[in-house]
């Protein structure tokens, strides 16, 4: 596992110390830490539309069409037959990984609830150290606008992330148990905003 690097206004990389201007100020019992840091991930792959024999119907395959704004994808428009599995390098994600999109529509978050590949603008997500999932879940409610906030700017081309900004995108990260909290928090508070506005 990776050790996490402690964040305040600088960052010591190595013998050399880079100022981080405008990160908003977090409690002391957080830290920010790089994404690369925190996480391992891999980009999906689109097999040519000219080779038929990719396409099929044994293997799920999510494109950022399929993927549901803070949901999870239960179905996809396309599938893949068994015949493009080495593609992927074994590399299906399992029910339950977190998918998100760094091409177009930069951030959108969804969790597989099947088992699925995906194409090459959306990486799966699997955290080093998580418990019960709750950094899963962390990450899946505040990853959109960490992916889109001022401090990856300067990384962005475009509507794309590459991945040395993925890699290097800030997440202030609270106690494993406070990210419960705050998820239940936000949780409530949207339930809250959708009442008001039926």
């Amino acid at each position: 596992m990776n050790v996490c690097t402690y964040y305040s206004y600088y960052e010591k990389i190595g013998n050399n110390a880079s100022v981080l201007e405008e990160i908003p100020e977090i409690p002391t019992t957080w830290v920010y830490c790089r994404f690369k840091d925190v996480v391992n991930y891999y980009l999906g792959k689109t097999p040519p539309r000219s080779a038929t024999e990719y396409w099929g119907n044994d293997i799920s395959w999510v494109s950022i069409a399929d993927m549901i704004d803070n949901g999870v994808i239960t179905v996809t428009k396309e599938k893949l037959s068994s015949v493009a599995a080495p593609l992927f390098k074994n590399k299906i994600s399992l029910r339950g990984t977190l998918l998100m999109s760094f091409k177009l529509t930069v951030g959108r978050v969804s969790i597989l609830g099947i088992d699925a590949a995906h194409n090459e603008a959306i990486i799966s997500i699997f955290p080093y150290y998580d418990v019960e999932e709750k950094f899963r879940n962390y990450l899946f409610k505040f990853l959109p606008n960490i992916a889109n906030s001022g401090d990856s700017k300067d990384a962005i081309k475009g509507t794309t992330l590459n991945s040395s900004s993925i890699n290097n995108l800030l997440i202030p990260i609270p106690p494993i148990n406070e990210q419960a909290q705050i998820i239940v928090a936000v949780d409530r508070l949207n339930e809250k905003i959708a009442q008001l506005s039926q």
